[in-house]
């Protein structure tokens, strides 16, 4: 019987098949455990204290947040993405961004961006935390998903993982941002972001 049963347990993909089911539950608790506001909070502090302890510019966080929502809009509308846009000017106005930012600040934004040095890289919550893969299937489906606490794909936890990589986006992003206002190469700024800032 014992060894009727181990070959059941090969047959049915063995430990990889445990492996896999343990994987979305230890995920999902991932994503549950950091889906608070304290926990974010204390993230962008930290990653804030981390970016003064290397001497990143206080001017660079606004300098850096205008041009990269300028630049964000910008692209949509390159892209011919009219509802992209128009929730990138949404989310300017929240943030009091008005067109504010330089013309030299607009080429680092540039310059980081053709690097990968922003928006590509998700930071700890990114890889923390996957939200699993999309349901196929028509709006019902979708909004049963958005509902349903045992899917990494509800809104909560989407939402949670929003916030986290936006913040990590920000932060990770003002660093690199400095590094290149302050003269240094995108290798040099990346270098300096991966030392101050968990990967």
């Amino acid at each position: 019987e014992s060894m009727v049963a181990v070959d059941r347990f090969y047959a049915e993909g063995g430990f990889g098949a445990f492996l896999r089911q343990y994987d979305k539950v230890h995920n999902l608790l991932k994503g549950y455990m950091i889906m608070k506001p304290g926990f974010h909070m204390r993230n962008y502090f930290s990653a804030v204290f981390m970016n003064y302890l290397d001497g990143v510019q206080f001017s660079s966080y606004r300098q850096f947040q205008n041009a990269y929502w300028q630049h964000e809009y910008d692209k949509a509308v390159a892209m011919n993405m009219p509802r992209r846009a128009e929730s990138m000017k949404k989310a300017m106005k929240v943030r009091g961004i008005r067109g504010q930012a330089s013309a030299a600040d607009m080429d680092i934004i540039r310059q980081l961006d053709a690097e990968g040095l922003i928006g590509g890289a998700q930071g700890q919550i990114g890889t923390e935390f996957a939200p699993g893969t999309n349901v196929v299937g028509g709006k019902l489906a979708k909004a049963l998903q958005a509902v349903n606490p045992v899917s990494s794909r509800n809104a909560p936890l989407r939402l949670s993982r929003n916030v986290g990589v936006g913040t990590e986006t920000y932060v990770r992003g003002v660093m690199a941002f400095d590094s290149l206002k302050r003269g240094d190469l995108a290798e040099e700024a990346f270098e300096r972001v991966m030392k101050f800032h968990f990967d």
